[in-house]
């Protein structure tokens, strides 16, 4: 969608781990260096464990692709707890087949494959992604299988992948011997900021754009709200850029950032880091708002405008709550001061900044309301059901104004936070049949207008034409 307006060749933030976009932080090098170490020296066991998102399915994947012809590599990538047993997915995914299912001779199967690769000089290479949610049973199968060897060096290496999980159930005290067969371990961590900072640029690099995409606000903000974790900051950047696209937007600010993040977090199901850096960043004096106008800015902190704390107690619910009296009451014009007075205080910004917004609707003053509906929406701290209802009766307005493109992106928004919106996806339909007819009348006009340019032209050479004759024949 938004690959050939930043210039790019690919999405540069998928969520599907491709190697082409792997980047090397001081803790995926220092895994993928370890990794490499454990293979060469012909480590038993390797455990590399991580949080949620860290990286490390593109590590392995990155390791596998760069694993010579001197090793043969099975990966079980989807484990779960209703595995009985690892050797018949083993066998799977070394294309074995035993002539029986018995397991004497599913073993000798596996293990005739075991002597023949290592006749060929190669060693077999077990991979298990996901691997905290096996069970220690068969964790002691794994171990049992690595018995099996040849002389000094094990002829079957195996490298289990998993979250913190895998580490706790690798410390349990009935596990002290399969940990004792552990030759190498590694705990990848999150990026840093720096890191962060680095990774994107790398990413939009890789995926064919070499102008700088993000500003630089927008960097310390998406490494405020992923925690610097490569699954959240891709989460956050692919949504910021399809926020980008829809504004037409040739860079990737901060408030496009914020907006795409509080969008998702109002959905309650993307786990940024809310506490820590979504909320303390927007409500804080370098939270990037929008003016009344809708413009960018980095005003002062909004309790700073409300000029003390008992205006943003009090006095802001006093306010807020007679203009409600007086908007229930069909004074809307009187209600609109209290709603202004009341948005001074940061509790009541987003809903007095509506309602205000909805009086100037009403009065049919629409420029008014869309100026406070967008005042509204730069508190992107606020809850999801406030932001969706700002947004749907914005696009109202926008539509009634006759600016389809913008109302058909609130309405989209409003759809993508819930679905079934009240009349959202009718006025979704509307506005792109009416899209696309207007493009087509667009078509037609200059259809016509291309015409009319030729009639005129053969008519002025015709002109000239006769006028140049008249100009011989004297």
């Amino acid at each position: 969608m938004y690959e050939s307006f930043y210039g790019f060749r690919e999405k540069p933030f998928s969520l599907i781990p491709d190697p082409e976009f792997f980047y090397r932080s001081s803790n995926h090098r220092a895994a993928l260096s370890l990794l490499e170490y454990g293979l060469f020296n012909r480590s038993g066991f390797i455990v590399i464990t991580g949080e949620i998102g860290t990286g490390k399915s593109l590590l392995l994947r990155k390791m596998m692709g760069e694993a010579g012809q001197e090793l043969t590599i099975g990966l079980i990538s989807n484990t779960h707890g209703n595995f009985q047993s690892l050797m018949p997915w083993m066998m799977g995914i070394f294309n074995l087949r035993p002539r029986s299912r018995d397991q004497a001779s599913v073993h000798r199967k596996f293990a005739e494959f075991l002597d023949r690769e290592h006749a060929l000089k190669r060693r077999v290479v077990l991979v298990v992604d996901e691997a905290q949610n096996l069970e220690p049973s068969m964790l002691e199968e794994l171990r049992l299988l690595s018995n099996m060897n040849s002389g000094k060096d094990p002829i079957l290496q195996i490298v289990l992948s998993g979250q913190p999980g895998l580490r706790d159930l690798l410390r349990r005290s009935d596990m002290i011997q399969f940990a004792q067969r552990i030759d190498a371990e590694y705990h990848l961590e999150p990026m840093n900021a720096e890191e962060t900072d680095r990774y994107i640029h790398h990413r939009v690099k890789t995926a064919g754009r070499e102008i700088p995409l993000f500003e630089e606000e927008a960097f310390s903000l998406i490494y405020r709200i992923s925690g610097g974790v490569p699954r959240l900051i891709n989460q956050a950047c692919e949504r910021s850029l399809v926020y980008g696209f829809a504004e037409q937007a040739e860079r990737i600010s901060a408030r496009l950032v914020a907006e795409a993040a509080s969008d998702r977090i109002a959905g309650r199901i993307i786990p940024f880091v809310k506490d820590s850096g979504l909320t303390s960043f927007l409500n804080g004096r370098e939270r990037p708002v929008r003016d009344q106008e809708g413009n960018g800015e980095w005003p002062t902190h909004r309790s700073e405008r409300s000029g003390s704390a008992e205006a943003s107690g009090k006095a802001s619910g006093m306010a807020y709550q007679k203009g409600m009296e007086l908007k229930e009451a069909g004074r809307r014009d009187e209600a609109v001061p209290f709603f202004e007075k009341a948005a001074e205080d940061p509790a009541y910004w987003m809903k007095a900044s509506f309602l205000a917004g909805l009086c100037h609707r009403e009065a049919g003053r629409s420029d008014e309301a869309l100026k406070l509906f967008r005042r509204a929406l730069s508190d992107y701290s606020a809850p999801g059901r406030e932001v969706i209802r700002v947004r749907y009766e914005m696009g109202c307005v926008l539509e009634e104004q006759g600016k389809i493109e913008e109302a058909l992106d609130c309405f989209q928004r409003v759809r993508f936070m819930e679905r079934g919106f009240g009349d959202v996806a009718d006025r979704i339909e509307r506005l792109t049949e009416s899209m696309t007819l207007r493009q087509s009348r667009l078509v037609r006009f200059r259809k016509r207008l291309k015409g009319l340019a030729r009639a005129l032209l053969a008519i002025f050479n015709g002109s000239l034409q006769k006028f140049n004759q008249f100009l011989i024949s004297r």
